[in-house]
């Protein structure tokens, strides 16, 4: 068992995986998993069964798996990118991210187009572009019923993917309308800070403007953004929704009840994945709050915290079909 971990609900022994050969991010990588199965109607228990990657097996029975990292440990891409590979040939093919809808379709715009551009270049960096990069030749390397999906769960909180999201849409389309043309020159002037006559307008009070114009204007609208119509809308709808969470930085909190608004929209937009995917099994990486599947007294030092895995599986109908994996690095915790 490792200490100093704190109460997580269930006790955890450490696992060593061999090296990871032939991988060029790392010469090799000791990590700590531990496959955690809960009971529905007790506290939390767990199965040890894993001694390596290569060894590891994905249950093909679940309509959900989820891994839980501790954030900004070198190595959780690449141990993301691993397993995803082994769950798409279990025919997992929704890859959930702990981003917003926004950042999910720029990188999905990133992983199926080989030229793509973005007005920021450095939009994805470091170990997730290395990442991304990864998963743009697996996708073209499947063939199309085979390929993948990336859903993001978390709420718009970084402005720059919402905005890059909208500014690319609008380059790729073509033969504009002059009222398509005229909003999004308003949008434009807003994250630019360019608004005429130097006007002041709060965030909210100009992306609902954009919003109205949209809806009061939806023939022309649809006709000259085809598919991504509905991509515009969606991230707007979710900008507005998700305001009074990100503006009071509540998701940085270690307090349930602060914390919990960003949770329930995560299970939300869990629920809205499988609407828009009914048959699909999902995988997916998020940080330890997110994954216990039960309501936890001290949970990543968060008292009485349900995660969105957790509300997932209290309240719908795949309650047997979920498994949540946490991952300890031993470099960080063995001394």
């Amino acid at each position: 068992m490792l200490e100093g971990l704190g109460d997580y609900g269930c006790q955890f022994q450490y696992l060593e995986l061999i090296k990871m050969k032939n991988r060029s991010l790392f010469l090799s990588i000791l990590l700590t998993i531990v496959t955690c199965f809960y009971s529905l109607n007790a506290r939390s228990s767990c199965n040890f069964n894993i001694t390596n990657v290569d060894s590891f097996d994905i249950d093909s029975t679940k309509k959900l798996i989820i891994i839980g990292e501790y954030h900004y440990q070198r190595g959780n891409y690449e141990l993301m990118y691993m397993i995803f590979e082994k769950a798409l040939k279990k025919n997992f093919r929704v890859l959930l991210y702990e981003c917003s809808h926004s950042k999910a379709f720029l990188i999905n715009e990133f992983i199926k187009e080989e030229n793509v551009e973005f007005s920021r270049r450095s939009i994805f960096w470091g170990e997730e572009r290395i990442f991304l990069q990864k998963l743009r030749l697996l996708y073209k390397s499947l063939s199309p019923q085979d390929r993948f999906v990336v859903e993001g769960l978390d709420i718009e909180k970084e402005s720059i993917y919402s905005e890059e999201a909208i500014k690319y849409i609008y380059n790729k389309s073509i033969f504009l309308n002059s009222i398509t043309v005229q909003h999004f020159k308003k949008f434009n002037d807003f994250t630019n800070g360019e608004l005429s006559g130097g006007e002041k307008i709060e965030w909210i009070d100009a992306i609902t403007a954009i919003s109205e114009g949209i809806q009061n204007n939806k023939i022309v609208f649809e006709k000259d953004l085809g598919s991504n119509y509905s991509t515009i809308n969606r991230i707007i709808e979710k900008l507005i929704s998700d305001y009074p969470i990100s503006k009071h930085n509540l998701f940085l909190s270690k307090n349930a009840e602060k914390l919990e608004p960003r949770e329930e929209r995560m299970f939300i937009n869990l629920i809205d994945v499988y609407k828009r995917h009914p048959s699909a099994k999902c995988f997916g990486q998020f940080g330890i709050t997110h994954i216990s599947q039960v309501t936890e007294w001290n949970w990543g030092g968060i008292k009485n915290w349900e995660s969105f895995v957790a509300r997932f599986k209290k309240r719908n109908q795949f309650r047997d079909e979920v498994t949540s994996i946490l991952i300890f690095h031993d470099s960080f915790f063995l001394k």
